[in-house]
């Protein structure tokens, strides 16, 4: 992709929809596979979705590539991919040296925690 050419709305409508590929392609294969819970099974899906959204992001940044907009990153995390993004950052460590994006993340994972048990959600 060239640089000038891409827009930040662009980058991140081609990211988000190859994030929802990735997902989709996992929440099939584990329907088909599994019988687990459709709860279980979208937050596995989620969370496989953001690890390897963090690990993409990091070969990019890698190349001095066009990057995975954090927007895309902290969607993911917001509709349940948490697990999968936290695990990514210290897998692949990437964005350690990032405050703000942790931060975010554990106000996003605190808002989660609180509205499960909120609403007695069990996901087991």
């Amino acid at each position: 992709m060239n640089t000038r050419s891409v827009t930040s709305s662009n980058l991140r409508l081609y990211f988000s929809l190859l994030a929802a590929l990735i997902f989709i392609g996992s929440t099939l294969g584990l329907y088909l596979a599994t019988a687990l819970a459709p709860v279980m099974i979208t937050v596995i899906s989620l969370s496989a979705t953001g690890f390897a959204c963090m690990g993409f992001d990091k070969s990019l940044a890698r190349s001095q590539s066009l990057r995975v907009p954090e927007v895309v990153l902290f969607t993911i995390a917001l509709l349940g991919g948490i697990p999968g993004v936290f695990f990514g950052i210290h897998f692949f460590k990437h964005k350690t040296r990032k405050p703000y994006f942790q931060f975010i993340l554990l106000l996003i994972f605190c808002a989660q925690l609180y509205l499960l048990r909120l609403f007695d959600i069990r996901l087991l």
